[in-house]
């Protein structure tokens, strides 16, 4: 994830959580090697921000509408 890459593990955890938002809605799964990534993003990304903060950023990855959730893309 772009924001991971940058440190901006906020924003990173937001987007996964917009990405799997996005997956629920169609029904597709995550495949390897994309699901062990995105595991392994979400992993540095707890260990930074601790399990409550990045459980927060999560939920609103997933409550973001799909225009809402451009706009931290953007940033």
């Amino acid at each position: 994830m772009r924001g991971a890459d940058a440190g901006e593990w906020s924003r990173s955890t937001v987007l996964h959580g917009v990405a799997q938002a996005d997956l629920d809605r169609t029904g597709v799964s995550w495949q390897n090697p994309e699901a062990r990534y995105r595991q392994e993003s979400l992993d540095q990304a707890q260990a930074h921000l601790g399990h409550e903060q990045a459980d927060e950023a999560y939920a609103r990855g997933l409550a973001l509408s799909f225009d809402d959730a451009l706009d931290p893309a953007r940033e």
